[in-house]
């Protein structure tokens, strides 16, 4: 077994796999690949997987791999619907939960890109509908640096989902104000039964690492009062198709349904698709494929495609891939930082109701 293929399952048993589609106990089926035939990591996954499923209670798993800055191959694993015994598929939509972070801190990227931002402006230059308040912290020092490295002191960790068949669903303020249940994200962001409270300052800004579902919720907000836009129109137009992953999306339809897993609870009970409020905290949907090619823009591509791959600068993704103050080298912009045999990586997690996400990308080697 190479290195390569070594860390590769390393990493891919610590965290089940890539990307896994909900949690129950059942037997895997044989997997359904778009794998290089003969490749050795798809083959020791072909051989390893249904142990690896068992063993963490997951009905079936897609798996994207990454060579040299680019995806090489796409496999899925076991089952995506209990009951039916039907197959997962390779090109099955999953929900990839916080590992979406990154698209939102692409999003903010490409508003400083534009001269429409800064980085390290006070967010109330920006904000429209809701304002950073504090009496006991100085809320000029909250900046969209400090809440995509979450390190701005907000509270809560993230938010509740609401059903996919739900209508109607609340905007940021009332997300951070927390009357979200009447009709809407300012709102949210200040009062009940949504998050554990309203979204308010519990650390002095800048003095430490605390994740917060609450401060990309207001990241959200100063894109959407900047540009006028939906959140998920403006990371649509400006960061995912252009890099080609097409397939992500931000809300369930009956048509995406279709060609999803059925999400699982514990027991193998089935569950609801569901949906949040927030997109921009991780509400995205999409392939395992499209995801990772979502990531590999980070690293330079095999045909010598920029970091960016055109869509940000180099030096803006770099900026994005570097651990920020006061994350103790553990956090850049949207993305968890780490190492890998003593090199650089990225790497993210993520949990919606039903679904586990996790991706790994070594940036030296371009290996994920």
């Amino acid at each position: 077994m190479t290195s390569v293929s070594r860390r590769a399952l390393r990493f891919c048993t610590a965290a089940v796999v890539v990307l896994l589609a909900a949690m129950a106990a059942a037997a895997a089926l044989p997997s359904v690949s778009r794998a290089r035939a003969g490749d050795p990591f798809s083959v020791l996954l072909e051989e390893r997987m249904p142990d690896l499923l068992a063993k963490y209670g997951v009905p079936g798993s897609v798996v994207s791999y990454i060579e040299n800055g680019e995806v090489v191959w796409t496999q899925a694993y076991g089952m995506a619907d209990v009951g039916s015994g039907r197959a997962m598929q390779p090109d099955m939509l999953l929900e990839h939960g916080s590992n979406g972070k990154a698209l939102t801190a692409w999003a903010v990227m490409k508003l400083v890109e534009q001269d429409k931002v800064d980085l390290d402006a006070p967010v109330n230059s920006y904000l429209k509908r809701w304002q950073v308040t504090s009496d006991r912290y100085d809320a000029s020092q909250v900046t969209l640096r400090r809440l995509l490295s979450h390190t701005a002191g907000f509270n809560i960790h993230g938010y509740v989902d609401y059903s996919s068949r739900r209508a109607k669903l609340p905007d940021p303020v009332r997300v951070l104000e927390e009357r979200h249940i009447l009709e809407g994200l300012a709102e949210a962001l200040e009062t009940g039964d949504y998050s554990s409270g309203r979204a308010e300052l519990v650390a002095e800004p800048g003095a430490g690492f605390k994740y917060s579902g609450a401060g990309y919720t207001v990241a959200q907000m100063v894109l959407e009062d900047v540009t006028g836009e939906p959140f998920a129109s403006f990371v649509q137009r400006e960061i995912t198709d252009p890099l080609g992953a097409v397939s992500i999306r931000w809300a369930w339809t009956p048509e995406l349904a279709a060609r999803a897993p059925t999400p699982y609870g514990n027991e193998i009970q089935p569950l609801e698709k569901r949906q949040l409020a927030v997109q921009g905290i991780g509400s995205e949907i999409a392939t395992v494929e499209d995801f990772a090619r979502f990531l590999v823009a980070a690293v330079p591509g095999p045909n010598g495609e920029p970091v960016g791959r055109g869509v940000l600068q180099p030096e803006s993704v770099r900026e994005m891939t570097h651990a920020q103050p006061a994350t103790d080298g553990g956090y850049g912009l949207g993305y968890g930082i780490g190492r890998d045999v003593g090199e650089p990586a990225i790497s993210h997690s993520g949990a919606n109701t039903g679904w586990t996400a996790y991706y790994f990308l070594d940036t030296t080697r371009r290996t994920g």
